[in-house]
C-alpha cells in the first residue's frame, strides 16, 4: 500500500512540475547603446532590433526596427516612436522593399503630429514631429529623422 501511494505521488509530482521552455524571442536588440542627452536633462535612447531573417542562395531578407524612447528629465518615458525596415541583400547590394512607420504617446501632453515612412535605396527612412502642449498650447516641438541601413553583407544600422 505504502509502495503504491509513493509511486502515485511520484507520478502527479513527474506530471504536475513545471517543464521550462528554451525558445528564443524572434526579436532580437543588438544595440542598445546610444544615448543622447539634451540641455534640459531629457534624452533619446535608440535601440535596433532584427525581427526576422531568412536566406536564399542568391539573396536574403531582414526585417529591423529602429525604436526611439523619448524620457523627461525625472527619467519617466515620454513617448516611442519605430521604424521598420525590410530589406534584401545578396554580399554586393542592398535594398529597402518596405519601410513603416509607428509610435505610441506614454503621456498625454506630446502629440504625434506626423508620422511619415519612406525608402531610399539601402535606407528605410522615418520622419517624426511630435509636440507637448500645455493648455492647448504647443509648448515643445522635436523633429526626428531617422533613418535605418542594411549594408551589402545585412548589417542594420
Amino acid at each position: 500500500m505504502k509502495k503504491t501511494i509513493s509511486v502515485i505521488l511520484f507520478l502527479i509530482m513527474l506530471f504536475t512540475t513545471a517543464i521550462p521552455s528554451y525558445a528564443e524571442s524572434s526579436v532580437r536588440n543588438f544595440d542598445d547603446s546610444s544615448i543622447e542627452f539634451f540641455s534640459d536633462g531629457s534624452y533619446i535612447t535608440t535601440t535596433i532590433q532584427i525581427e526576422s531573417e531568412t536566406s536564399t542562395r542568391a539573396t536574403s531578407t531582414k526585417t529591423g526596427s529602429k525604436i526611439d524612447r523619448f524620457y523627461d528629465s525625472d527619467g519617466v518615458l515620454q513617448w516611442t516612436i519605430t521604424l521598420k525596415g525590410t530589406f534584401t541583400y545578396n554580399g554586393s547590394t542592398s535594398t529597402c522593399t518596405n519601410s513603416e512607420v509607428s509610435y505610441s504617446v506614454s503621456d498625454s501632453k506630446w502629440k504625434v503630429k506626423e508620422a511619415v515612412a519612406s525608402k531610399s535605396g539601402s535606407s528605410a527612412i522615418g520622419d517624426f514631429v511630435v509636440k507637448r502642449y500645455t493648455f492647448l498650447i504647443p509648448v515643445q516641438t522635436e523633429s526626428v529623422h531617422m533613418t535605418l541601413t542594411c549594408s551589402a553583407n545585412g548589417t542594420l544600422s
